[in-house]
């Protein structure tokens, strides 16, 4: 930080601090706001009625539209299947038609946890799986139905397709939004 910068920070803090004193700004409001800023980041709204990246030569089958996310982590779960739960695999499309009710994610939350200011957010837990979004099914440029999966390859997070034809175990959860959260 600049010495400007650091100095508007403490002019800014002790107005804060002076309004709560004298009661012109509510305590326990103040404290939710700066510790939802401090756990969520200054840009947590996530667009998921924006059009989806497209890998190159692919295209989108359905990309299902969620409106304006305010991201939160304990406002996202994981999901699987009762087959994926028995350590079996089943077929994407299969998966797919069991996902049709449950409130998956599209791409454009992986896309935003990818971002390098966000891949903070990405919980630790999620490592050692492959989260898929399976909100937006593309279609590969081979023609085969594919979804895209949120992954840890070469030491880092990224972003892979995985074909609707192969199996999903128990380590190939869907990203679901939380009720209640």
């Amino acid at each position: 930080m600049k010495t400007e910068q650091i100095a508007a920070f403490t002019r800014r803090t002790h107005e804060i601090y002076r309004r709560l004193k004298e009661g012109t700004l509510p305590v326990e409001a103040t404290l939710a706001g700066l510790q939802k800023l401090i756990e969520s980041g200054f840009d947590s709204i996530v667009d998921l009625d924006a059009d989806p990246v497209v890998p190159d030569g692919w295209s989108v089958e359905s990309h299902a539209k969620g409106g304006k996310f305010d991201f939160a982590p304990g406002r996202i779960g994981l999901y699987l299947c009762e087959e994926q739960k028995n350590l079996l695999n089943i077929e994407g499309h299969k998966l797919r038609k069991k996902l049709k009710n449950r409130p998956i994610f599209n791409a454009n939350l992986l896309d935003w946890l990818l971002r390098k200011e966000n891949k903070r957010f990405i919980p630790e837990g999620w490592k050692g799986k492959d989260v898929f979004f399976w909100g937006t099914i593309y279609r590969s440029n081979g023609g085969e139905l594919a979804v895209r999966r949120l992954c840890v390859r070469g030491g880092g997070w990224c972003s892979q397709g995985y074909h609707l034809d192969y199996g999903y175990g128990h380590s190939s959860p869907a990203a679901v939004a939380l009720t209640g959260a």
